[in-house]
């Protein structure tokens, strides 16, 4: 069985030309998958039960965090939501650790519009919170993420 911080999610967190690879943790208290199926129901004239076939996917993540602001992944996604800024979106590398090999894991590559739905909402006296999802763009591109250099391949 897996561990959920066996998988690890990177933003793309610079504001210039030059990648800089942040660790999706400080204050996400969750950041969920959902691949969002898009399917169609079959049955054709020999079969007995329906079967459904896959068309697509949107897949996206939903999250929820505690605003920090110190972190850059919290921080990017705070100020989107706050400024209202629309259009936004962010490089995310998903990498599961399980699979080190030679210095290198398995990972996946895509670009996801970055959604806000709250931020800046909380209880009295409590943490300032945030949440939103990131729909995915285009197609993934599965590659390696090299460990010691932090760098996707």
């Amino acid at each position: 069985m897996k561990k959920r911080y066996e998988r690890l999610h990177y933003m793309n967190t610079a504001t210039g030309e030059t990648e800089l690879w942040s660790l999706i943790n400080e204050g996400i208290v969750s950041f969920d998958d959902d691949l969002a199926p898009k399917t169609e129901t079959k049955q054709y004239i020999a079969d007995k039960s329906e079967h459904d076939v896959v068309l697509s996917y949107k897949p996206s993540y939903k999250y929820s965090a505690e605003v920090d602001n110190v972190d850059p992944v919290n921080v990017k996604l705070f100020n989107i939501g706050a400024d209202q800024v629309i259009g936004q979106t962010c490089e995310v590398i998903t990498v599961d650790v399980w699979t080190l090999a030679d210095g290198a894991c398995t990972a996946r590559k895509a670009i996801y519009n970055i959604i806000p739905s709250k931020s800046g909402s909380g209880d009295a006296g409590g943490f300032l919170k945030m949440e939103g999802t990131l729909s995915q763009v285009g197609e993934i591109i599965k590659g390696t993420w090299t460990v010691a250099t932090a760098q996707f391949a």
